[in-house]
């Protein structure tokens, strides 16, 4: 226990950074709802997984979706919304979570979203410290966030579109991803230059 919180830690790390978001989608699922699931590979050099699956025939899938929700923040009560600058979709996560607005390079969402054209959010899973030894767990955090995404789950609402930020586009490039824009395409060439 710490600070009257119960913490999962090991002295060789618990990977909580992915463990967390698994363990919570599962648990969702044990719960009894049942919400579409992208699992991807190698997130962190650069959303090699989310990158291909935008470039495949699937990706039409995620435009039917109201919004993504995805499970890979650090922290306890963070709603990161990388380059997607929907205000209203920003206030109803807010509005529905009690999270705050928080800020990241970039997760699989900012490769996602700006492809679908659909809104998106990266929940804290109550993990700190990632990929190092002295890396723990805030269990009420993680069980938390789960009873917040199934709140948000039984919460009826219209589809929220990608509104790309002022400085859109910034996480995707430092990953080198240019969103499959036409090659004469200036406009947007020179907005990613740009930022």
């Amino acid at each position: 226990k710490k600070k009257g919180k119960l913490i999962m830690r090991a002295k060789e790390g618990i990977g909580g950074d992915d463990r967390c978001g698994i363990y919570m989608i599962l648990q969702i699922i044990k719960d009894g709802y049942k919400p579409s699931i992208l699992f991807c590979e190698d997130e962190e050099i650069g959303g090699v997984g989310s990158r291909k699956f935008c470039e495949s025939k699937y990706i039409d899938e995620l435009k039917e979706m109201k919004y993504l929700i995805e499970l890979d923040r650090m922290n306890g009560n963070d709603a990161v919304f990388y380059d997607c600058d929907n205000k209203e979709f920003t206030q109803f996560i807010i509005d529905n979570t009690g999270y705050k607005e928080n800020f990241g390079s970039f997760s699989d969402i900012s490769n996602l979203s700006p492809v679908c054209k659909v809104a998106s959010v990266n929940l804290s899973c109550g993990y700190y410290n990632a990929h190092t030894t002295s890396e723990y767990v805030v269990i009420e955090e993680m069980e938390n966030t789960i009873k917040v995404v199934e709140k948000l789950l039984e919460t009826d609402c219209e589809q929220f579109e990608y509104v790309e930020s002022f400085y859109g586009g910034l996480s995707n490039y430092f990953y080198g991803y240019d969103y499959g824009y036409d090659d004469d395409d200036e406009e947007h060439k020179r907005h990613d230059r740009n930022g």
